[in-house]
């Protein structure tokens, strides 16, 4: 159910290649399918340049 309200968000938030795998993640990562890492761009570099 989780999954299913997360995946709705991501649409409403614009993101198109949006897929929800009901078997889970560690089902997914079991069957050796791909993942992205999760990167967060800097907001500010310390100290400033």
């Amino acid at each position: 159910m989780l999954s299913e309200i997360a995946a709705a968000w991501a649409v409403r938030l614009g993101y198109t290649n949006v897929i929800r795998y009901p078997a889970g993640y560690r089902t997914w990562e079991e069957e050796a399918r791909k993942t992205a890492p999760a990167t967060i761009p800097p907001v500010a570099q310390w100290p400033p340049q």
